[in-house]
């Protein structure tokens, strides 16, 4: 969705926001909101390249198939995912054996893995 067409989308939910009378429709269009205006403090990607002629490219076949004026652009890189301090001293007791460390070691991926995903 364009910056623009947000914009309009958050203009016209405020307007729908004051003929709603029901709690749960009020709160599905705060939640719209809230969602529209923080896809607008995003800072706006730019594009990595732009097509600016119909002649032949050396980039890709499908490059020939994109209008002139189409753009590409990068998805944004995932954020790293650490474990603090705390989420891996509960997950720690001295261990007294090759196997214990072994266990601890999977225990600190699997709690990684687990936050990766969004389930910790």
């Amino acid at each position: 969705m364009s910056r623009e067409a947000m914009k309009q989308a958050l203009e016209d939910m405020a307007c729908m926001r004051d003929m709603v009378a029901h709690p749960d429709n009020l709160q599905f269009i705060d939640n719209a909101i809230t969602a529209l205006h923080s896809a607008l403090a995003e800072p706006e990607q730019e594009p990595v390249v732009t097509k600016v002629s119909a002649n032949g490219s050396f980039l890709h076949p499908a490059w020939d198939r994109l209008p002139v004026g189409a753009s590409l652009y990068t998805h944004p890189a995932p954020q790293p995912v650490t474990l603090t301090d705390e989420e891996i001293y509960p997950l720690y007791s001295e261990p007294s054996s090759d196997k214990e460390m072994v266990e601890f070691a999977r225990a600190v991926i699997e709690a990684y893995q687990r936050k990766q995903e969004g389930k910790a």
